[in-house]
């Protein structure tokens, strides 16, 4: 697999710390395992996946402390290996209704890790 994301956060200021604005896009390589059971009205699918970030366009990021007359540059290292198990449920409730479910965790090789969820109730305006 190959991941291309897009991260953006405005320059912001609290009591004591300010940060410069950020633009990072990045590319990620994997490689994964995929497993669906399809039945009638439902799919079931189990993933595994294993990430590296390859490319990043920032490599640093600029912070002060409030009235300090200049930022400080810190570099931003390249993200570790990451490794995600995700599943996502699809049920038909007739031709038009879909409800879409998923959870998911990741985890990276220095030790962070979290979770994820989402549901939807998808309609489609058109069927053959």
């Amino acid at each position: 697999m190959i991941e291309v994301g897009h991260n953006g956060v405005n320059a912001f200021a609290s009591k004591h710390y300010k940060q410069d604005r950020i633009k990072n896009t990045n590319i990620a390589l994997g490689l994964g395992a995929e497993y669906t059971i399809v039945s009638d009205n439902q799919d079931h699918t189990l993933q595994a996946i294993l990430k590296k970030n390859v490319h990043q366009t920032n490599n640093s990021v600029k912070v002060n402390l409030s009235n300090a007359n200049s930022y400080l540059e810190y570099d931003i290292k390249d993200k570790p290996l990451s490794y995600e198990v995700n599943y996502i449920g699809e049920t038909r409730l007739n031709d038009k209704f879909v409800f879409r479910y998923a959870v998911g965790g990741t985890a990276n090789a220095k030790g962070s890790y979290g979770t994820k969820a989402s549901v939807k109730l998808e309609y489609k305006f058109y069927t053959h």
